[in-house]
């Protein structure tokens, strides 16, 4: 076993600003039920920041560069015997990012699936947990250095959440699992000196310094190109959340769905969904432009198809990730409505006989949208 000549450790607070969907992998409330430890709070595994960070290692190495072997390790393995042929232990450790003290809440987003005319598919539908935003999260990363020339990943890691680069859970490029650092700090040992390896033994990683001054660097520069958009309602707007609150005496008028809404500091705010910005602008743009969302491309000599806002392949069970993100959006300002009305099939899209339905749509307001 090599030894340790010096070791890193990164501690990093960070706080959700989109709302967080990351699965338990089970359907007991919805189609996705959200992540939660033994106490009910929401948690990211270590092993999702990893391969996280992992993902954008490799994109920061480069296609053909496998240097990130020696640090985040590898197994390779002989198919046609089925055997181990090598193992490399990971230099890098990563913790659960657990939630720090303060109130969460975990909210449901229902959905059916529409077809191209915006009509319900039969029996598609589709719901899921999220955590909505302004959750705080603690995680200890930390990096054995085997020689004093190993590259020093953990100051490319603080460098991805500085500059915002870092997101969690399902569907990022619509807007989810957005994140922004707080508190960072890094502390190193090295061990060929005696009194660090004191230090090291006394070291309490729930006592470390962190510093507030997180911003992103001067000299960073992203290739991705950003249109923001300042946007007014001319109108009312209605994604549904569906409640069910019950009503307190005979008097109280509960809708049946409200506009979907999140938790924004101390407000209850409507919000559009980054999926409901992706497919109102896919429709759109395939509908005046055919084919404007695929392109040909060549690499390494091979016609490869590029598709722009990513696609599912349901007979063949491949994807691709969409290219271009949609930001999701609060609403400021305008007034809620509650509206009574004849009952509506969700999927058939016809009148309930006998059956009222009462909504709380939002009208009005401004809001800020994204897309990169």
């Amino acid at each position: 076993m090599a030894r340790i000549v010096k070791k890193k450790v990164l501690k990093i607070q960070f706080e959700t600003t989109s709302p967080l969907s990351l699965s338990n992998g089970e359907d007991i409330n919805t189609d996705s039920d959200v992540l939660l430890d033994a106490i009910g709070k929401p948690f990211i595994p270590g092993s999702a920041i990893a391969g996280v960070i992992l993902s954008y290692v490799k994109d920061w190495k480069g296609e053909g560069d496998t240097s990130w072997h020696d640090y985040f390790g590898f197994v390779e393995i002989n198919r046609e015997i089925k055997e181990d042929v090598e193992i490399k232990e990971s230099r890098l450790s990563f913790s659960d990012a657990t939630l720090d003290s303060g109130k969460f809440y975990v909210t449901r987003r229902d959905s059916v699936a529409l077809d191209e005319f915006k009509t319900a598919k039969n029996h598609a539908k589709f719901d899921m947990e999220v955590v909505e935003p302004g959750v705080c999260f603690t995680s200890i990363i930390e990096q054995n250095f085997l020689t004093n020339q190993d590259e020093d990943y953990i100051q490319e890691i603080f460098s991805f959440f500085r500059n915002e680069e870092i997101s969690f859970g399902k569907k990022t490029s619509r807007g989810l699992g957005k994140i922004k650092l707080l508190k960072a700090g890094i502390k190193e040992f090295d061990f060929a000196k005696k009194e660090d390896i004191n230090s090291w033994l006394d070291f309490d990683v729930d006592d470390m310094e962190m510093e507030e001054d997180c911003h992103r660097d001067e000299a960073y520069l992203s290739n991705d190109k950003v249109l923001c958009l300042g946007l007014r309602l001319q109108g009312g707007i209605s994604i549904r959340e569906y409640t069910t609150d019950l009503r307190k005496d005979k008097d109280d008028v509960v809708a049946d769905f409200r506009q979907l809404t999140e938790h924004i500091g101390n407000e209850i705010l409507p919000v559009i969904p980054g999926t409901s910005w992706a497919g109102a602008f896919i429709h759109q743009m395939k509908r005046n432009v055919p084919g404007c969302d695929q392109t040909d491309v060549i690499d390494d000599g091979m016609k490869k198809k590029v598709f722009y806002f990513g696609y599912v392949d349901e007979e063949t069970k491949t994807k691709a990730r969409s290219s271009v993100e949609f930001s999701e959006t609060v609403i400021n300002g305008g007034i809620d409505k509650v509206i009574t009305r004849n009952a509506i099939d969700r999927f058939i899209g016809g009148t309930v006989k006998g059956a009222l339905f009462t909504e709380n749509t939002h009208y009005y307001g401004t809001t800020n949208l994204q897309i990169i």
